[in-house]
């Protein structure tokens, strides 16, 4: 699976790497400067946070589920902001945080821990 950070033309922005006894998760972390945009091409995927930073991005290759993480609150930011857009057709269907999270200006807001916090996604199957 092709997983693609948003300013991946250049250098390397992001690591890749197996994880779980299974086999089924892939970890994404961002290594440019804003953490803010990681694009997933097998799944049509685009999240990109308003406000906050990615501290890694979780990828269930069987089951198409994925786990954003979010660095721990800052003093200027207590909140996350995150879109998800699937601008490209995925393997999976519609995606959507699994917790209900409030939504606003076509973002949803997640207040943010001392540590890193964790949102699931889930795809509607089409």
């Amino acid at each position: 699976m092709r997983v693609c950070s948003a300013a991946e033309r250049r250098k390397t922005v992001a690591t890749a790497e197996g994880r779980g006894s299974d086999g089924a998760w892939i970890r994404i972390q961002p290594l440019d400067a804003f953490r803010q945009r990681v694009y997933v091409a097998p799944l049509g995927l685009w999240l990109s946070l308003e406000s906050g930073m990615f501290d890694s991005i979780e990828i269930n290759i069987r089951t198409y589920a994925v786990r954003a993480g979010l660095a721990a609150s800052t003093p200027s930011a207590s909140r996350a902001r995150l879109r998800i857009e699937q601008p490209g057709r995925g393997l999976a269907g519609t995606y959507h945080p699994r917790d209900k999270l409030m939504k606003e200006r076509d973002c949803f807001t997640i207040s943010l821990q001392n540590k890193t916090t964790w949102i699931e996604l889930l795809a509607d199957r089409q």
